[in-house]
């Protein structure tokens, strides 16, 4: 059985290898951990193993990272018929096979040779890529290891936050392909030119999105059409877009693994308008003002709660409500990936994940929005404006051409 690693392409394995290579280090450095240990299995598989060539894994596996001096250490531990694709991979200094006697003594010798100040396990309140350790295995590894080396255990969180949502060079450019990519497709959509009042549906647009982006060599991450009331999460309907419209598109693409995340509103004239009515020209105005305000506070060191309280108080001093989410959410391997949380202090939401520091190189997407009722249509208009940023030592770097006004279609 091939693991999913090794069916990536050359130039993703030499990313995450690199990734390993660097960020592992630095992340022990930053958070006084000496040793991180992720063990999976099969129909119980830990979301970071497949990152780690171990996802295919049917027996109990041990994969250990640790500083030796100044030197990263990776040790994987499998059953017999579970070693090759650990092997293929190219991460590892040494791979251990057991057959009958199973992994425990392999991994309590190595462990006790190690004799790591901290443990670092995959278990974590509020980011599920940090939480695959099972209940079972934990008490397994108690078993294994012993109960003196329970005061050892401390979730890994930070050590996988630093390793998967700190970009690499390589990372960085993907990444930015992607966002241009997706800008691209969305002016050619959102425009008189596709737009057709009376006749094209949201389905349609959607559909429009889905074929540009397949012509572009890419996948759709996801893709939010809301026309009129907002409605959310949700598929594109058959509802046709007429004049007088307001159209919020939330929109993302997989380019070479790697996702973005992007949303562009647009305002349908009516016969006797040549701009947009004031009203929705105040939420725009109100709207760019947090977006580009709250990038201020999104650089290295600040919290994720920073930029939120920046945006939202802008929101509320105008006299709109509060938007029920976070104001953005780290991007790069998936939509919405590990790391600071940029949002409210609201504790059963969001937990501590919004008073996480920023760091430089990670990559963001950041999307205060104003949602009013509307008696017309029943439901919230919404207008949303969301940009993918870089994370650097001062203000953001925008990822390709932000937009600036509202798109006007005839």
């Amino acid at each position: 059985m091939s693991g999913l690693f090794n069916q990536l392409s050359e130039t993703k394995r030499d990313i995450i290898r690199k990734k390993i290579n660097q960020m592992l280090p630095k992340a022990f450095k930053e958070t006084n951990i000496d040793c991180w240990l992720t063990i999976t299995r099969e129909s119980a598989i830990d979301p970071i193993s497949y990152d780690l060539a171990a996802s295919s894994a049917v027996a109990r596996t041990a994969l250990i990272f640790y500083m030796d001096g100044d030197k990263l250490k990776k040790i994987a531990i499998a059953a017999s018929y579970d070693i090759t694709p650990l092997i293929e991979s190219g991460i590892y200094d040494e791979v251990i096979s057991y057959k009958n006697e199973g992994i425990k003594p392999h991994l309590k010798s190595i462990i006790e040779k190690i004799n790591p100040n901290k443990i670092a396990l995959n278990y974590s309140r509020e980011q599920p890529l940090a939480d695959g350790l099972t209940y079972g295995m934990m008490n397994y590894l108690i078993e294994t290891l012993g109960e003196q080396y329970k005061n050892k255990f401390v979730s890994s969180e930070d050590i996988i936050v630093h390793y998967r949502s700190v970009k690499v060079q390589e990372e960085i450019e993907y990444i930015q392909k992607a966002v241009l990519i997706t800008q691209r497709i969305l002016d050619e959509c959102l425009s008189a030119n596709f737009i057709k009042p009376g006749i094209t549906t949201e389905a349609e647009l959607g559909k429009a999105l889905e074929d540009k982006t397949k012509e572009n060599g890419c996948t759709v991450a996801f893709c939010i059409v809301n026309v009129g009331a907002s409605r959310g999460h949700s598929t594109p309907t058959e509802r046709k877009i007429v004049k007088g419209d307001l159209i919020r598109v939330d929109f993302g693409i997989d380019y070479n693994g790697y996702k973005s995340d992007i949303q562009r509103t647009a305002y349908v004239l009516k016969d006797n308008e040549d701009k947009v009515p004031e009203r929705i020209q105040k939420m725009w105005d109100v709207v760019f003002k947090a977006n580009r305000e709250g990038m201020k506070y999104l650089k290295e060191g600040c919290l994720g709660n920073d930029s939120d309280n920046v945006a939202r108080k802008i929101i509320t001093e105008a006299g709109y409500p509060e938007y029920p989410h976070a104001a953005g959410h780290p991007i790069g391997f998936d939509v919405h990936d590990i790391g600071a949380i940029l949002g409210p202090n609201w504790p059963e939401r969001y937990g501590d994940k919004i008073f996480k520091k920023l760091i430089k190189g990670q990559t963001y997407a950041f999307e205060p929005t104003i949602y009013v009722y509307d008696e017309e249509t029943g439901g919230d208009l919404s207008i949303g404006l969301e940009e993918d940023i870089i994370i650097t030592e001062n203000e953001p770097i925008i990822i390709g051409k932000p937009q600036t006004e509202i798109y006007l279609i005839r």
